[in-house]
């Protein structure tokens, strides 16, 4: 009998640090989680990698595989680990109406004012050059202001808000 081997029923160390376990139960249990835990690095190394990043960034794609595979409902709370989206995306909200929508139109439309102000300050100071668009050697594009259209759709939005508030209350009486 090799005197390496420790015997059933006790819990011993050698001199290299190896322990033994104590019974023929945990030995079943470690060998089953061994061979589940290799199986499933083996299924993470079968499928295509992508071309890797860094040494952490391919150290926690394969901690996050083997999670998958070891313990697939994790990811229901675990955005790390297998959720698409993070959970932040679920929780925040954004409350915009046709208030906040008429704002942003009307910032835009001053941040294209401003944009047409030094478009024409350039082209005087590149007028020796014959314009800007000259200076460049482009063609020049000029703007459409098409914030008509959005206007045109809030108002079409809020005709329809109004019409389904005056269907609801006309179906409650």
């Amino acid at each position: 009998m090799d005197s390496s081997l420790p015997r059933e029923g006790s819990m011993s160390g050698d001199s290299s640090g190896r322990w033994a376990l104590k019974t023929k139960t945990q030995a079943y249990i470690s060998i089953t989680l061994c061979f589940f835990l290799f199986s499933s690095l083996a299924q993470a190394f079968d499928q295509p990698q992508p071309e890797p990043q860094g040494a952490l960034i391919t150290l926690l794609t394969i901690i996050y595989k083997v999670l998958n595979k070891t313990t697939p409902d994790i990811g229901q709370d675990c955005w790390l680990c297998q959720n698409p989206k993070p959970l932040y995306y679920v929780s925040v909200k954004i409350p915009l109406n046709l208030t906040e929508l008429s704002r942003l139109e009307l910032q835009v439309n001053s941040l294209v004012e401003v944009v047409l102000q030094n478009r024409r300050g350039l082209n005087l100071f590149f007028v020796e050059q014959n314009g800007l668009c000259m200076a460049l050697s482009e063609t020049c594009c000029f703007y459409a202001n098409n914030s008509g259209i959005i206007r045109e759709n809030l108002l079409q939005v809020q005709r329809n808000l109004d019409a389904r508030e005056r269907q609801r209350l006309e179906s409650n009486n």
